[in-house]
Order: C-alpha cells, then sequence, then structure tokens
C-alpha cells in the first residue's frame, strides 16, 4: 500500500495523522487504527511523516489542498507552542469551516505550516516559525511568510482581528 493510500484509508475510518515533532508522526485515536493498517504504519513511517511534511508546505499553494485529517477546532500543530489558543481560535472560526477559502481554512493552513500567536502592543498577532530547515516549518524567512500573509491572510485581516480580539488577554497566557 502506498503511503497516500494508507493516509486516505486512516482518515477515512477517523484516524488523525499529524506531526509530532521533527520527523515524527502521532497517530490518534490508536484505538481506531484497523490491526491489518498497523504493520502497514510501521513499514512506512518514514514516507508517512515525509507525507505529512510535504503536506504542511502546500499552504502556499492554496489551503484548499491541505490533508490534515483533524476535527474541528483541533490545533494541527500541538508540537508548537500555544496548542489551547490555537484550538481557541480555530473553535471561533469554526462557522465556515466547510470553506476551504474560510477564515477557519486559512487559519487552520496557517498553523499547520507553523504560525504561532505573539502577544504585541497588548493584542494577540499571529507570527511565523522562521525555520531554514523547514522541520517546523514551511517559512525558510520572513520574506516567504510575509509573502503567503499577503496571499492568504491579509484579504481576511479584519475577521482575523476580530476572532485575536476573543482570545484570553491575559498577558500570562501562553501563545
Amino acid at each position: 500500500m502506498s503511503p497516500e493510500a494508507l493516509l486516505e484509508r486512516l482518515s477515512a475510518v477517523g484516524v488523525t495523522v499529524r506531526l509530532s515533532g521533527p520527523g515524527r508522526i502521532a497517530l490518534s485515536p490508536v484505538a481506531l487504527i484497523p490491526d491489518e493498517l498497523r504493520p502497514e504504519v510501521v513499514a512506512h513511517k518514514a514516507e508517512l511523516v515525509e507525507l505529512v511534511e510535504r503536506q504542511a508546505r502546500t499552504w502556499q499553494a492554496d489551503p484548499s489542498d491541505l490533508a490534515w485529517p483533524s476535527q474541528v477546532g483541533e490545533d494541527p500543530r500541538p508540537d508548537l507552542s500555544g496548542t489551547e489558543l490555537w484550538a481557541r481560535l480555530l473553535q471561533l472560526a469554526s462557522g465556515d469551516a466547510d470553506a476551504p477559502q474560510g477564515i477557519y481554512g486559512r487559519l487552520l493552513g496557517a498553523r499547520a505550516c507553523g504560525a504561532i500567536l505573539e502577544r504585541r502592543n497588548g493584542r494577540w498577532k499571529l507570527a511565523p516559525t522562521i525555520d531554514p530547515t523547514e522541520r517546523l516549518s514551511t517559512w525558510q524567512d520572513r520574506e516567504s511568510w510575509d509573502a503567503d500573509a499577503e496571499r492568504w491572510l491579509k484579504p481576511r485581516s479584519r475577521e482575523i482581528v476580530a476572532l485575536l480580539g476573543q482570545l484570553p488577554q491575559d498577558e500570562g497566557a501562553q501563545a
């Protein structure tokens, strides 16, 4: 079975496959993995990691191409800081979760590619994780973030700012 077919099959039975760190994936819930697929997952682990990492980088092409199997409102990148805030932000944006070009799809794509939340001047802001190795983020430099933000986030910036304003304003909250 190809890694692509395996990922599709896992998604079809309700198993989420996500990056859990550099070169690592996590599958959940494990109980839903069919017995006949368990050896396939072990045999193709490296290819699955590569496939999920590659899919994370597709955001530059189009957020609707993302194949991050996750529950609506679930943070696709718990390996990065701010999982609780991201889950809350995605829940707030989930009204158009069925529209990949909607606000939810854009935020999900940004997070999947490595966006974080930063507290600046008393407000939450989206910011990139810059990673020249592309292991933690799609963005190797600030220019690549700026290009993606201009294309995907700026057209919906008013809505994004409004959603960010609904997050806990406590300075101690982790991003």
